[in-house]
């Protein structure tokens, strides 16, 4: 898509877009997050954008965002977790010197703020398992899987995530009924899961 597209679609100048998209190439920073998009070239005109990264706005008091850290804090010790830490850094992050002042306290550990940057999730996804079962379960795809059964015999079958409980998966193999299974049962070939 060139610019002079962009522009008519927001129905603003072609510099108004030229500047913001230069901007969100090098990062863009909007209430302490650093927003940036990738830039791809294909022909002389064209130009693609992508980013995975859903900003949000939530106006919390004090008490809603105490219990969403203490929510975050505690799942960042269950399967995924370096997900929830992150999610819980990115907040943490945002904090104004008062509210970090009254809920530093009722937190289990303590905290620095850090600059919040954003990850493509195909990035984040290459860079991490836990991101990789996170995707797992937004994506609804059977992946192949290994477990020992009940009698201790080796099984391999491919596998739907539905649900992660603290350290259980709820999976679904095809055409069966789903069950509950402990994460650290499984073994999976992560280099055979592509992303998307």
């Amino acid at each position: 898509m060139r610019t002079g597209e962009i522009a008519a679609y927001f129905d603003v100048d072609d510099r108004t877009i030229r500047s913001d998209v230069d901007e969100l190439r090098v990062g863009l920073n909007i209430l302490g997050s650093v927003f940036r998009i990738e830039s791809k070239h294909e022909g002389s005109q064209h130009h693609f954008y992508r980013s995975t990264v859903h900003p949000l706005v939530l106006g919390l008091n004090l008490s809603e965002l105490l219990m969403l850290l203490k929510l975050l804090e505690e799942k960042s010790e269950a399967a995924g977790g370096e997900v929830y830490q992150n999610i819980f850094n990115s907040i943490y992050s945002q904090l104004t010197d008062y509210a970090e002042k009254i809920l530093k306290p009722n937190l289990k550990k303590s905290y620095t703020k850090g600059e919040v940057m954003n990850v493509l999730e195909e990035n984040a996804f290459a860079m991490s398992n836990d991101y990789k079962l996170v995707f797992w379960n937004k994506s609804g795809k059977y992946i192949e899987i290994s477990y020992l059964d009940e009698n201790d015999h080796l099984v391999t079958a491919d596998v739907k995530l539905i649900e992660v409980k603290n350290n259980k998966l709820k999976i679904e193999e095809r055409g069966c009924q789903s069950r509950w299974i402990d994460y650290g049962d499984i073994a999976v070939d992560w280099s055979k899961v592509e992303y998307m």
